[in-house]
């Protein structure tokens, strides 16, 4: 779906309307724009909330975003309170991690206390992460709108409820999720991936594939977006095949093997 056509975060809850809507009656000048809040946890939730917030910045000039986020949200426009994302973690975090986690609930919930402006909280995919924050938003009245729906229809399924105690819609970048959604009662919209928002240069990338080393057979080395955990992971001493002694003992055992990160 490209740009053009799918919707935006703006059109399912407008920040403006809800000025409109609290202003009613109100003697003129004296409502301030409400502010959005952003969290993202993982460098793949920066690079989706960055577009985001570029095009609200781009349809409301002087609307108050705010973020617990990374870099590109910055660069996109949105004031960041904290810095997030660099040293994600897979699976089950050390007690570290959790200690962390839970100082940064602590700092988002007295930020959201002294910022009672803000109407519309937007968690960004990473749900253990973000339902704490989702339930202090709830809690204040604040409006939450997920960002990349959490994949509970790939596992923990048992978290359906959870999110449908904590979100007023579900902005889903698949297009099976919103029907999965909706039967299981969770409000949702289809918006579309920003993969696809550009067309792909297909010359380019044919061109780009000529410049691959042949061989057979071929192996490619795609990755996660948490940098630490890739890492670890490309330099673990296990010979997994993402790993380099994975890669070469493949090379020892298929001398034509061709592989590419």
């Amino acid at each position: 779906m490209t740009s053009d056509q799918q919707p935006h975060i703006d059109d399912t809850i407008d920040p403006s309307g809800a000025v409109e809507a609290d202003a009613a009656g109100a003697p003129s000048g004296l409502m301030e724009p409400p502010g959005v809040l952003f969290t993202a946890f993982e460098p793949s939730g920066d690079d989706h909330a960055a577009l985001v917030i570029r095009e609200l910045r781009r349809r409301h000039a002087n609307l108050p975003i705010f973020a617990w986020g990374g870099p590109k949200m910055r660069r996109a426009g949105a004031e960041i309170i904290a810095e997030t994302g660099a040293d994600a973690v897979m699976g089950v975090p050390g007690l570290a991690k959790i200690r962390e986690h839970q100082r940064i609930n602590r700092d988002i919930a007295r930020w959201m206390d002294n910022n009672p402006g803000v109407s519309v909280h937007v968690p960004v995919d990473s749900p253990a992460a973000n339902f704490p924050v989702c339930a202090m938003a709830k809690k204040r009245g604040i409006k939450v709108v997920h960002l990349v729906a959490p994949q509970v229809w790939a596992w923990g399924s048992w978290r359906v409820a959870k999110l449908r105690r904590l979100t007023d819609l579900v902005l889903c970048v698949l297009p099976f999720e919103e029907a999965y959604f909706a039967d299981h009662d969770v409000p949702a919209r289809f918006i579309g991936h920003p993969l696809f928002d550009e067309p792909l240069d297909l010359a380019s990338l044919d061109d780009r594939a000529h410049d691959l080393p042949g061989g057979e057979p071929r192996l490619a080395i795609l990755p996660i977006s948490r940098r630490p955990p890739a890492a670890r992971t490309w330099c673990s001493s296990t010979p997994h095949p993402g790993t380099i002694p994975g890669i070469r003992r493949t090379r020892c055992s298929s001398p034509s093997l061709c592989s590419s990160p």
